[in-house]
């Protein structure tokens, strides 16, 4: 006779969340230690405070949350402390050392934790603009330059609330 399989209870994965502003879902569910509707659960009573679906199409899914927003739900597991933070501060944070007009497209790519196809999409949607004598670069680099107004323009319509 073989002994019974003990299976151990769900643990966290031990992922930093500082790596950069905004981490996708996926990250947040391995430090959160919780399902995904667990977690789109939290954001909708606003647990976690601050979220963005950056995808396209009807059915999106391309969620990022702010870095800071699930740190402070990991160390409390009540909600975050960015709950009242207005979004010009949310802002800044993300865009950080972004003070000029526009933002490479590798730079975006990082900021948004996605890639170049995605950002071409959403330039090729107008959901971004580029600056004026941008070109669109084949492959990894993507567009050229992205204006800063329309990435604010962007993540202010896309929060998730």
């Amino acid at each position: 006779m073989t002994p019974a399989l003990t299976i151990p209870a769900q643990r966290r994965l031990r992922i930093k969340l500082d790596a950069g502003p905004l981490v996708t879902l996926a990250t947040a569910r391995g430090s959160l230690g919780l399902d995904e509707e667990s977690i789109m659960e939290l954001i909708e009573t606003r647990a976690l405070a601050w979220a963005w679906d950056i995808g396209l199409g009807q059915h999106r899914g391309e969620v990022r949350l702010l870095t800071k927003s699930a740190r402070g739900y990991e160390q409390t597991g009540t909600g975050d402390n960015l709950m009242d933070a207005s979004p010009v501060t949310i802002l800044c944070w993300i865009l950080a050392g972004e003070t000029k007009e526009w933002i490479t497209g590798k730079r975006l790519r990082h900021i948004l934790l996605c890639s170049a196809k995605l950002i071409n999409e959403l330039v090729d949607e107008g959901e971004l603009r580029v600056m004026p004598g941008s070109q669109r670069r084949h492959g990894r680099e993507g567009y050229d330059l992205v204006t800063r107004q329309s990435v604010i323009s962007f993540l202010n319509q896309r929060r998730i609330q």
